[in-house]
């Protein structure tokens, strides 16, 4: 199974790699996703959204998702 710090090793691979950067942005996208679901819910009336998990940590993912809800 993964380790720990697995995501930071795979991140690194994110330019060289086109199968780490489709995974990438797939879960950007389904990030982004997830939260335009909930803002709907919320009728837009959405001032900001906390993420909170190991991935918010990540300096690949993060700003991949951050177009998407700004």
């Amino acid at each position: 199974m993964f380790k720990r710090d697995d995501i930071k090793v795979v991140s690194l691979k994110y330019e060289s790699y086109s199968d780490v950067k489709l995974a990438f942005d797939t879960l950007a996208y389904q990030v982004a996703k997830a939260i335009g679901e909930r803002a709907t819910v919320f009728k837009g009336n959405v001032d900001q959204v906390i993420h909170a998990d190991r991935l918010s940590y990540n300096k690949t993912l993060t700003p991949l998702f951050q177009p998407y809800v700004d």
